[in-house]
């Protein structure tokens, strides 16, 4: 029995990895410097895109009010916000095409 306890390895690097994170791990403790941070900026327009999308779903529940309130510009202010909220989720989905069906 090791000093870990029972079914533990003392060497803390001996502990198997999920696959997902196998890399990080390896990453993170065979060079002993910390990991570099990932560039959020994909991610950040994903999440930016799906709130102004949500923002624009939510309107249409108040569409009547806004209309009579705003009158064409709230038209245009729902058909901005939406093809703003689908640009930033596609802006990050790569200009190159997948490759050929297998």
């Amino acid at each position: 029995m090791g000093a870990a306890g029972p079914g533990f390895p003392a060497d803390p690097s001996l502990i198997p990895c999920l696959p997902c994170c196998y890399n990080q791990h390896r990453d993170s403790t065979s060079t002993g410097t910390p990991m570099q941070p990932q560039d959020d900026g994909p991610r950040t327009s994903f999440i930016l895109g799906n709130v102004i999308l949500a923002a624009a779903a939510v309107m249409l529940l108040f569409f009547g009010t806004l209309w009579e309130q705003l009158g064409i510009w709230a038209l245009f202010i729902w058909m901005v916000m939406a093809v703003l909220g689908v640009y930033f989720i596609s802006r990050d989905s790569g200009s190159q095409p997948p490759g050929p069906p297998n």
